[in-house]
C-alpha cells in the first residue's frame, strides 16, 4: 500500500478555471478582450493552488474588472478535455455574477490584461468568442433559464 501522499502525487492533475456570467436586464452578456488572444472571453479565469472555484473567480474578476464583485450561484460545470494545445485540459466552473450596481464606466481594467469589456448578445458573442467561451455563455444563459445547473460537456449547440 503507497502512503497518501505518494498515492496522491501519482493522480492525473487538471487545470481549474472560473468564469463570471454577468447578464443585463436586456439579456446580453459582459464580455472581456483580453491581450493575450484574438477571442473575447467571459471575466475569470486560472484558480490558484489553495483557492475554491468561487474565490479564484472573485479573484480573477477583481483583478481583470478592478472593482469587487458579487457572486450568485452556481450555473455551470464542464470538462474541458486535452487537446493538442493543452494536453492536461481543465474543469470549468461558471457563477452567476453582478456588479452591484456600477456601470461599464465604473470598471477599472488590468490594461495589461484587458483591452476591452462590452455587454455582447447574439451575433456579436458568436463572432466575437471562441468556440469554448460561446459554449460557456450559453450553458450560464440555459441555467439563469431554467434555474437548473448546467453540464457544460453535456450542453447541445
Amino acid at each position: 500500500m503507497l502512503p497518501k501522499a505518494e498515492y496522491l502525487a501519482s493522480l492525473p492533475s487538471k487545470r481549474v478555471i472560473a468564469s463570471a456570467l454577468f447578464v443585463d436586464a436586456g439579456g446580453r452578456a459582459l464580455c472581456v478582450e483580453p491581450t493575450y488572444k484574438e477571442t473575447w472571453h467571459l471575466p475569470g479565469g486560472t484558480v490558484e493552488q489553495g483557492e475554491s472555484p468561487s474565490e479564484g473567480c472573485v479573484r480573477e474578476c477583481r483583478e481583470e474588472l478592478g472593482v469587487p464583485v458579487v457572486l450568485g450561484r452556481l450555473l455551470a460545470v464542464g470538462h474541458i478535455g486535452p487537446s493538442l494545445d493543452d494536453p492536461v485540459g481543465a474543469l470549468a466552473f461558471i457563477y452567476e455574477a453582478s456588479l452591484g450596481g456600477l456601470s461599464l464606466s465604473g470598471l477599472r481594467l488590468q490594461a495589461s490584461e484587458i483591452h476591452s469589456v462590452a455587454w455582447l448578445r447574439d451575433e456579436l458573442l458568436r463572432d466575437r468568442l471562441s468556440e469554448l467561451a460561446h459554449r460557456f455563455v450559453l450553458s450560464g444563459m440555459e441555467a439563469v433559464r431554467t434555474g437548473r445547473l448546467v453540464e457544460i460537456d453535456r450542453l447541445e449547440l
